[in-house]
């Protein structure tokens, strides 16, 4: 169970069901300030890869203001995980929204500290994996090199190229990201990521 208050007017509370696996079966979440609820169940393969998520209301949204009911229920989604190799190569969303994101790896690089579960998260405008939420599974196992989404109710593409820097250990010391939409870079310059270490 997690809980975060900000005072005065914010309480967030996490409940989590793990599953025989050690990851999470299933989570509760509240969010009182404007009344939220949202409720997950996830699928896991044998190789403890998540294939499924299931959803109802959405921890953003109040008594309706945005899916225009104050139900939960009413916002529901599923999520399916499709693997190859030992990594994630797409997901698909159908439901109140209904996109798809595919995956490219860096073959010879390996995900040595889960760099690739922040990197899907910057993901633009991808409801396939929220961001408060924490890594469920088993990782990919190589570095992520390129994802494609794309917004079958919106009709557009969103195509984003990760490029790294290593120091003499093998670890990230840096990571540009470029995003396009459309074919169109949304910038002039690369969104980056410096890292450091201690040792």
């Amino acid at each position: 169970m997690a809980h975060q208050r900000l005072d005065p007017i914010v309480y967030q509370r996490a409940t989590f069901t793990m599953g025989d696996n050690g990851y999470p079966a299933h989570l509760i979440y509240n969010y009182d300030w404007n009344g939220a609820e949202y409720e997950a169940t996830y699928t896991y393969n044998s190789a403890a890869n998540l294939v499924k998520k299931e959803t109802k209301g959405a921890p953003w949204d109040g008594p309706g203001v945005l899916t225009g009911s104050s139900d939960p229920t009413a916002y529901q989604h599923t999520y399916s995980y499709e693997y190859e190799n030992g990594n994630l190569i797409k997901a698909v969303t159908t439901g109140t929204f209904n996109e798809e994101t595919t995956y490219e790896y860096h073959t010879d690089k390996a995900n040595y500290e889960d760099w690739n579960q922040g990197l899907i998260r910057f993901q633009v405008n991808s409801h396939a994996g929220s961001g408060w939420e924490p890594g469920m599974g088993k990782h990919s196992k190589n570095l992520l090199k390129r994802s494609r989404y794309r917004s079958f109710d919106y009709g557009y593409t969103s195509d984003v190229e990760y490029q790294y820097e290593f120091d003499a250990a093998g670890r990230v010391t840096a990571v540009n990201r470029y995003t396009q939409v459309d074919g169109q870079p949304i910038d002039g310059r690369p969104m980056r990521i410096e890292f450091s270490y201690s040792k």
